[in-house]
């Protein structure tokens, strides 16, 4: 019965993007695109950088900075949620169809906006 589970998204979600133009629709996606990617991009490291100059700077090493240790740690949960946006912008909206993503992100989305 859970292999069954398909979700059609309501005619009214897809009312905007189906009145633009395609070409307008193309450059909607291309934005979109490049400032995920320039998150993920320079997020990513930098939450890793601040993680690691945390653990191996003894100087650094307070009760303080493990809070920004645990923020770092939960923003790359939200930033994995911007993988996820990629692959929806590239792959199509097919890609949530899965019960399996559905869940999977919406736990992580949920974990990681709450820890931070």
């Amino acid at each position: 019965m859970a292999d069954d589970y398909h979700f059609d998204f309501p005619a009214e979600w897809k009312g905007p993007l189906v009145d633009m133009h395609s070409s307008d629709l193309i450059i909607l996606r291309s934005f979109t695109l490049v400032v995920l990617i320039t998150l993920v991009t320079l997020g990513v490291p930098g939450n890793l950088l601040v993680i690691l100059s945390i653990l191996r700077v003894n100087n650094l090493k307070k009760v303080s900075n493990w809070l920004l240790i645990n923020l770092a740690i939960y923003d790359l949960g939200v930033m994995s949620m911007d993988v996820m946006q990629i692959l929806g912008v590239v792959l199509g909206e097919s890609v949530f169809l899965s019960r399996w993503v559905c869940e999977t992100s919406g736990i992580v989305c949920m974990i990681s906006c709450y820890g931070s």
